[in-house]
């Protein structure tokens, strides 16, 4: 077996240590980079958040508008016209007039109202009503047409 001199060792550790000292550079660069990375994608939520908040401020405020309306009975056509003719009216008979379930919601919701008072809870319920009404009928509606349907080619 023959030994190496000892130059050759030496000779490769100097190797050795400019890699590691490169390896270094790389990596703290990286590092520096990852660094620049998450700085430059803070900026631009920031920037975003700020454009968000400037152009959609106004949608945070409130804005009330009170109007005075009239009715006047000889132009529309009405005699007699009372809040009890808005009142829920269901009847078997077709020939007579009754309300319809928007009707009375936008009735119940007329005016400015707490959300858990009696007449908004009520608004609640007749259109979760209407919804459960119009889902089941549209149910019912596309059973039919899968049932009926005809195929052609």
């Amino acid at each position: 077996m023959t030994k190496k001199p000892m130059t050759d060792s030496s000779n490769h550790l100097d190797k050795i240590k400019k890699s590691l000292s490169r390896r270094n550079r790389a990596e703290k660069r990286f590092r520096w980079y990852g660094r620049m990375a998450v700085f430059v994608g803070l900026a631009a939520v920031m920037v975003l958040f700020t454009d968000i908040i400037s152009k959609g401020h106004g949608a945070f405020r409130i804005t009330y508008v009170e109007l005075q309306v009239t009715y006047d009975q000889d132009m529309i056509g009405v005699e007699n016209l009372t809040l009890n003719d808005m009142a829920a009216k269901l009847t078997a008979n077709p020939l007579e007039s009754v309300t319809t379930v928007t009707v009375q919601i936008v009735t119940l919701l007329t005016g400015d109202q707490e959300f858990d008072s009696p007449k908004t809870l009520a608004a609640f319920a007749l259109g979760l009503m209407l919804f459960t009404v119009t889902l089941l009928l549209n149910i019912f509606a596309l059973h039919i047409v899968k049932k009926y349907r005809e195929q052609y080619d």
